[in-house]
């Protein structure tokens, strides 16, 4: 009887395993071709060959991801490019350093005190220093990065009476911002500009950190504002986080540097002193300056004083209005200081201050713009005759002038050559503003009612009245 076999003993001893498929001769052959000129040729153009394929294939790649290819969406559309572009540092070198030194000012711009160390990185921005704001910059302009700005701060122990401060533009909307280690980065990459870590020039980073624990991602209209020195800047987002386009109130566009008071002439303005009100002089306007403004002013309170940098006419005529009255609701005494900026035939504008008794300002927002976008009105010149119509809610004022009354008019209702401020007997803040349609016809009296909101007075009211009839009191 025939023993038994395992299944693999079968297999063994038929093809391949029953004959050796590789003998001497056949290896010995192998060696021979392995060896020859022509083998060696044959893969020195294959591996050239592979090599120029591999580079092709990387151009196309590349290709594919710079550059948008419809037809070969989703991979075209420069997605590879955002990738590679990912990882690179954003950079910015439009931004200046040293922003420029002005000797005076426009009156449609402000001058805001630095009272923080929040961007003294040298001594152009030390504290008490003055720098120009434009409020009228980015009307036209994109607010852009590195732009240092004006800006209205979140209210906080240590903004609550100071409710401007300026800032550097660092992100922009829909930006993620991270403050890690002494630098900035912006949708993970690291920001490449003077003002783009914490360092300023030391060594370890890791002692220069924020207050700031996670990363903010900004929304639409949001901006990220930074101190240049981040640990002394207490009013930026570090805290409180993206600002509002309407947060922005303009750019900072120079600074001054102001001479000593024992280098300066002052002249006495108002003086209630003895009476337990103010004192207030005025830096003499340098005679070159062909508007002879006071352009630097002192306020003294009791055992407290403070300069300002507000115009005001130097003309003995235009003395400053004071109303002493609680206008922060605090049940403690403030002073409004009406101030005449411009004066003359059809022209008189006043503009006001509100100081509390620690001589901190209680910022009052310009009518002009909000009232414009109050009223509606329409010149029509025709035949010979002008019809004009002005809106301002349920009130309508219309009137008719000859064509011939004015040397030109206007296609709309103007605003601002007179702008008188008052307060009514209840204490509130109003603006008296003239409607004009020609440099010398006046149509109508707007006036503007403002409300303390949210640590500043802004417009609330409005209410118009014809004065077409008595105009001639406002020429004189």
């Amino acid at each position: 009887m025939k023993k038994a076999e395992p299944d693999w003993s079968r297999l063994l001893r038929k093809r391949p395993f029953r004959e050796r498929m590789f003998t001497a001769d056949m290896w010995d052959q192998v060696e021979k071709q392995l060896d020859s000129p022509n083998r060696s040729s044959l893969l020195s153009v294959q591996k050239a060959l592979l090599a120029g394929f591999a580079v092709l294939l990387v151009c196309l790649i590349l290709l594919i991801g710079f550059v948008d290819v419809p037809a070969l969406r989703p991979y075209g559309s420069g997605q590879l490019a955002a990738l590679f572009d990912s990882r690179s540092p954003i950079t910015d070198d439009t931004t200046k350093e040293e922003l420029p030194l002005l000797n005076e000012t426009t009156l449609s711009q402000r001058v805001h005190v630095i009272v923080n160390d929040g961007m003294a990185w040298s001594l152009q921005f030390g504290m008490s220093t003055p720098v120009v704001v434009d409020p009228d910059y980015y009307d036209n302009l994109a607010i852009s990065r590195g732009d240092v700005v004006y800006f209205k701060t979140q209210p906080s122990a240590n903004s609550v009476n100071e409710p401007y401060d300026i800032s550097r533009v660092v992100g922009l909307p829909g930006e993620t911002i991270r403050l890690q280690d002494g630098q900035i980065t912006i949708d993970g990459r690291e920001l490449d500009a003077f003002y783009g870590s914490a360092s300023r020039g030391k060594e370890d980073l890791k002692d220069w950190n924020t207050s700031m624990t996670k990363d903010v991602k900004l929304g639409e209209g949001q901006y990220f504002l930074l101190g240049d020195v981040w640990w002394r800047s207490f009013n930026d987002s570090q805290t409180a986080g993206g600002f509002d386009r309407e947060s922005i109130q303009g750019k900072v566009v120079g600074y001054m540097k102001p001479k000593k008071d024992n280098e300066l002439e002052w002249t006495e303005l108002y003086d209630q002193y003895d009476k337990g009100r103010l004192r207030i002089t005025a830096v003499m306007p340098e005679r070159a300056n062909i508007t002879e403004l006071y352009q630097r002013i002192k306020v003294v309170w009791g055992q407290r004083y403070r300069e300002y940098y507000w115009h005001s006419v130097a003309n003995a005529s235009y003395e400053p209005e004071v109303y002493m009255t609680d206008m922060d609701h605090d049940k403690l005494t403030d002073a409004v200081i009406v101030l005449t900026t411009a004066y003359g035939s059809g022209v008189h504008v006043t503009e006001p201050h509100i100081i509390r008794h620690d001589l901190t300002e209680i910022p009052v927002r310009d009518p002009i713009k909000g009232t414009l976008e109050a009223v509606t009105s329409e010149v029509k010149v025709s035949d010979g005759k002008v019809d004009v119509k002005v809106t301002l809610g349920k009130q309508t004022i219309a009137k008719q002038f000859e064509e011939s009354d004015a040397g030109m008019w206007f296609d709309k209702l103007g605003l601002g050559s007179i702008v008188k401020y008052r307060l009514d007997e209840e204490g509130r803040l109003w603006a008296d503003i003239t409607g004009f349609v020609s440099p010398g016809t006046v149509v109508a009296e707007l006036s503007v009612r403002f409300d303390l909101q949210d640590r500043e007075y802004v417009p609330a009211a409005y209410t118009m009245r014809d004065i077409s009839e008595d105009a001639q009191r406002y020429k004189e």
